[in-house]
């Protein structure tokens, strides 16, 4: 699986996580529960870990003979969709907003001036200048590079259901599959 920030991956971790039966998330999660999704170092108790914290050899062995899938998304859907997150909700990157209307605005100053919120131009304004170069920002196709890599699937959020049940059913088979598509919706 390969990740790519604002194409459901938090939720397509929280799902392989519960199907490793090491770590466990449900409909209940507090919200901080959920942020561990983010988490590589907490993932990795249910043997979910980057490729890149791999030798340079299993990284090989595991592009040449692992099954390969990705989730795309809309990219206006994607940019709109970390705007609400990010900014809106204020939700994982603190200071991102500063750093936004401070780029728009040079002499901002929160003590003085008082706290605002970036509108969605300054954001868009700030993202053309900066925002591609982080992982949370960049193209789909930097991380994933699906031009260069034979993936088994590119799944689609906007048909995320039925993409995600595809995926586990070449996986695992239909009766895994569809255990995990019962429960999976519980997580959103």
């Amino acid at each position: 699986f390969c990740n790519v920030p604002k194409t459901a991956s938090t939720y397509l971790k929280i799902v392989l996580a519960n199907h490793t039966g090491k770590v466990y998330f449900d409909e209940n999660q507090s919200h901080a529960r959920l942020q561990l999704a983010h988490s590589w170092d907490f993932l990795s108790g249910g043997d979910i870990t980057p490729l890149n914290e791999n030798s340079h050899e299993m990284i090989l062995s595991k592009l040449m003979n692992y099954k390969k899938f990705m989730f795309a998304r809309n990219p206006i859907d994607r940019f709109i969709g970390a705007y609400r997150e990010k900014l809106e909700e204020q939700i994982r990157l603190p200071g991102v907003n500063e750093l936004v209307i401070q780029h728009s605005h040079p002499d901002y100053n929160p003590t003085f001036d008082g706290q605002r919120f970036s509108t969605f131009a300054e954001f868009a304004k700030w993202f053309t200048a900066f925002g591609h170069t982080t992982d949370n920002w960049s193209h789909q196709y930097l991380g994933c590079i699906p031009c260069f890599m034979d993936y088994d699937y590119i799944g689609h959020v906007e048909n995320l259901d039925a993409d995600l049940l595809n995926i586990m059913e070449r996986l695992y088979g239909n009766e895994v599959a569809n255990r995990i598509h019962e429960t999976a919706p519980m997580i959103r």
